[in-house]
């Protein structure tokens, strides 16, 4: 179950759109990353405009499936393949470039046959961008990166040396690498004679691939411990910080357009490569006519790349299986991994934030479950879990999404024990981590002895996600900042953020109406219902001398219902609407508030009157700082670390205010909603 917040998303689930909580909010529009370079130029190539790509309709050929299913299982670090590396994001590829009913003006006067030759030229362009792709990714990281850290000096540059005791991660990544570079260049020189651009005249393609596929099967053993791998780089970047920036550096120059692609990430490019030939080439083989020479030869190709990943798949499943034990090790046998039907998907570890630290947790989900665990070593990739662990029904949890920039990694997470706040390493974890939450809650539902009714019923129960994004009192007419953690308190009814003035007691029924910390819109809904008699369940209902007693809690615990409760101070305040915060919005956004040479961190609002106001965290409603821009021109310049926005009221030279976007997304949006303000050409 979801409840998705702000823009559509692109999943197959239908999202929930019921829910008592308090929204998490967050306004930045999403904005979709642009295709990679060699996409456009294939794209221009045929003369297909970008303004076209939403009418093209998307079919999903039943090799993809094959391809994705492993990617849902083994690839929580899978990532799209950005600048110089084209993007392996299957959904939007096929949608957009591999349909047979391809919608645009040079195609619609073609008949059929003409169609499926440019289609076949297409497809054959991009395998040779494939290719090139894959042999980049793998110079970069076996010359680039050696000589990089070469160039640091110091410690930095020792990792390159091996070691008795053991070599550095970074170093077996290169050397493993090296291998799969010469194994990469076996299976790519025989393309040498295809000529790319006459492709469908000549059945030279699938000749070679029928030659050079068994080449694929060496990439087995790395893609078996790449999982170990990935842990591995994690930690040692976790554990030493200039590793880590010094590393940073090199992605941002080699990999990053997203603002998520990292080493790590990288790594999963090669599985994703060998899926993407298996579909290119059966999409290839559908571009022409049965019986012909080019068709026998294309599926030919096809059946011998569908063996090869056949093996690839097996072998690394028997990973998957290795990976199952280990995490079943690190429980010490305290949960069941191995039980039927039961079969690990992803694990990761995160933060949970519970609005007074951070914690390092470790999630693990299987194809029914959801583990949080705590780890026993942090610095140890592989040491046990504590005793104590979450463990919950994926039936009966829900998460909230925001496709917002603000709220990229954060994945929020609602049980019948707690809510949670997770953070991910990058935003392309989070979503690999929604997806396979959100397959595995359809799949359940056509379980045998799945009961729709048990399952809402216990749902009555889910907890909200307190709402962190806040330093006041999210209480109208109240609003008082927060001047220490311990001053804050969450409403356990709608999760959001109270001062003490604020905080009332009453009976809640996600915790089998025990007596628990209410906001004081809260407070008087509850109190109403008690009144009608409408609150308590009748079963749980006793009468003593006149007098009303509840059973309350899982131990059914008998107590006065009068004494359940407790009146906040500021009893009659109505809490903030954040829906309603986001309809009146035009922008949300995180921005550097300028004054003189001195810059304040602050979130942005701009409201559909005009009036733009900064705030000191995302929920706050309380201004630091406020204009109406209605009369404003707005100058642009671009510096080193972003854009800066300078408004002026008009017909003055002086700048009223000035503040700096960094991010590009959020550069785009502002220039979106700030175009009839602007003053320059830029």
């Amino acid at each position: 179950m979801v409840r998705e917040k702000g823009h559509s998303f692109n999943l197959t689930q239908r999202p929930s759109s019921s829910s008592s909580k308090a929204p998490s909010f967050s306004l930045s529009p999403s904005v979709s990353t642009p295709p990679s370079p060699s996409i456009k130029e294939t794209n221009e190539t045929f003369g297909m405009s970008l303004r076209l790509r939403n009418r093209i309709s998307s079919r999903l050929p039943s090799i993809s499936q094959l391809f994705s299913k492993q990617l849902s299982v083994n690839s929580a670090m899978s990532t799209e393949l950005e600048g110089s590396s084209s993007q392996f994001d299957f959904e939007e590829k096929e949608e957009l470039y591999y349909s047979d009913e391809i919608a645009s003006t040079s195609t619609t006067k073609m008949d059929d046959a003409q169609r499926k030759l440019e289609k076949s030229r297409r497809l054959g362009l991009e395998f040779e961008g494939q290719l090139k792709n894959l042999t980049h990714l793998l110079r970069v990281i076996t010359e680039e990166l050696p000589s990089y850290l070469k160039t640091q000096g110091g410690k930095l540059a020792k990792i390159l040396v091996p070691h008795k005791q053991g070599d550095h991660i970074l170093l077996q990544i290169v050397n493993k690498m090296k291998m799969i570079k010469g194994f990469h260049t076996a299976f790519t020189d025989g393309f040498d004679v295809v000529d790319f651009s006459s492709i469908q005249e000549d059945p030279q393609l699938a000749t070679v691939i029928i030659e050079n596929a068994d080449v694929l099967k060496s990439f087995i053993p790395f893609l078996k411990e790449k999982r170990e791998l990935v842990e591995e780089v994690k930690l040692s970047r976790a554990n030493d910080k200039e590793l880590d920036l010094a590393l940073k550096k090199f992605e941002e120059k080699h990999f990053k357009r997203g603002g998520h692609l990292n080493l790590q990430n990288q790594l999963d490019r090669i599985h994703q490569t060998i899926m993407r030939y298996g579909f290119l080439m059966e999409e290839f083989g559908k571009c022409f006519s049965d019986g012909s020479e080019m068709k026998k030869k294309a599926e030919e190709a096809v059946k011998k790349l569908k063996d090869v990943i056949t093996i690839v798949e097996a072998e690394m499943a028997t990973a998957t299986e290795n990976e199952t034990r280990k995490v079943h090790e690190r429980l010490q046998g305290r949960f069941d991994t191995f039980k039927k039907a039961r079969k690990l998907l992803l694990q990761e570890r995160v933060w949970s934030d519970n609005g007074m630290r951070l914690q390092e947790r470790y999630l693990i989900l299987f194809t029914d479950c959801m583990l949080v665990c705590r780890l026993t070593n942090s610095k140890d990739p592989g040491c046990t879990f504590e005793k104590d662990f979450y463990e919950f029904d994926l039936n009966t949890i829900e998460i909230e999404i925001d496709q917002y920039q603000e709220y990229e990694k954060v994945l929020k997470v609602s049980t019948t024990q707690r809510g949670f706040f997770f953070l991910f390493e990058n935003g392309k974890l989070k979503t690999d981590w929604i997806k396979a939450i959100l397959d595995s809650q359809e799949k359940m539902k056509n379980r045998i002895g799945y009961d729709k009714k048990i399952v809402e019923a216990k749902k009555k129960f889910l907890k909200p996600v307190w709402v962190l994004e806040s330093g006041e009192c999210l209480m109208e007419q109240c609003s008082d900042k927060f001047k220490s953690p311990e001053e804050r308190n969450y409403c356990r009814r709608c999760g959001l953020s109270i001062c003490p003035l604020c905080t009332g007691f009453a009976p809640v029924s996600q915790y089998q109406f025990e007596k628990q910390i209410v906001c004081p819109d809260c407070f008087e809904e509850i109190l109403d219902d008690y009144v009608t008699g409408t609150l308590f369940p009748e079963e749980l209902k006793l009468s003593r001398k006149g007098k009303l007693y509840v059973k309350t809690g899982k131990t059914e615990e008998v107590k006065a219902a009068e004494k359940l409760f407790k009146e906040p101070k500021k009893r009659d305040l109505k809490k903030f609407d954040l829906e309603e915060r986001k309809k009146e919005t035009k922008a949300f956004g995180f921005v550097y508030l300028r004054s003189g040479a001195m810059e304040t961190e602050a979130y942005a609002w701009l409201k559909n009157d005009n009036r733009l106001v900064f705030v000191k965290q995302k929920l706050d409603f309380k201004p630091i700082f406020e204009r109406n821009i209605g009369s404003h021109n707005v100058q642009r310049s671009k510096e080193k670390d972003g854009f800066v926005f300078a408004f002026s009221k008009k017909g003055r030279t002086t700048d009223d205010f000035t503040f700096r976007v960094k991010e590009p997304n959020s550069i785009k949006k502002w220039n979106t909603v700030l175009a009839d303000h602007f003053t320059d050409s830029k």
